[in-house]
């Protein structure tokens, strides 16, 4: 026979920290399926000990609080995404951010409670799209700004021709290089084409004949 003594805490693990480690799929009506990270911070309380020891423990020679993070991460990962239907818009990313915490909160807790686990004061800190769609946004606003898109092209090539004289002009950068003068030329040689034309000055008359010089 072998006798085994646990003691298993039922206080408060707060601001424990969570993330995704790769991207979660969020699709919006109207815009499709794009992938998001995400991270915060979630209390975690054993409230049942001994559901928590029989379900969680069992055979295991040791279990602490690292095993019991690994676990509700996995599971806040895993419903991240039916949490995040509740953003409709694009623009509601950040806005919705308490929203969804909740929301997560609640469909975590029905999952793990059976096991003597539950959260509290889920919080999701950030929600981000990748790079490219970040960039392609901060484009669409500047587009916005500026209020003509030749303009904010050429605004572009500007500051593309200047980050490649910083950088040296590597062989890559040559051809950059090369593109962005072309681009720069086309939209300069249009801006021409539709500038008014100059109003032709009127001739000179002499002030004591009336002739035109």
């Amino acid at each position: 026979l072998r006798c085994e003594l646990w003691f298993i805490s039922t206080g408060l693990f707060s601001n424990r920290l969570w993330g995704t480690s790769s991207p979660v799929l969020l699709t919006l009506p109207g815009t499709g399926t794009m992938p998001v990270k995400a991270h915060g911070s979630v209390n975690i309380k054993v409230n049942d000990a001994k559901g928590f020891f029989l379900r969680m423990i069992n055979t295991q020679s040791a279990y602490d609080i690292s095993d019991l993070e690994g676990f509700v991460q996995s599971q806040l990962i895993e419903l991240l995404p039916n949490a995040l239907k509740i953003i409709t818009n694009f623009s509601e990313i950040n806005m919705k951010q308490d929203q969804v915490s909740k929301k997560l909160e609640e469909l975590v807790n029905t999952k793990i409670i059976p096991y003597g686990i539950r959260i509290e004061e889920t919080q999701i800190k950030s929600i981000l799209p990748p790079k490219d769609v970040m960039d392609a946004l901060d484009d669409k606003i500047a587009m916005e700004v500026i209020g003509d898109k030749k303009e904010y092209l050429l605004y572009k090539v500007a500051n593309s021709l200047e980050s490649i004289s910083k950088s040296g002009g590597s062989g890559g950068d040559q051809t950059q290089l090369l593109m962005s003068m072309m681009l720069g030329k086309t939209l300069i040689g249009e801006t021409a084409q539709t500038a008014p034309k100059s109003i032709p000055q009127p001739g000179r008359f002499c002030g004591s004949c009336g002739a035109q010089n």
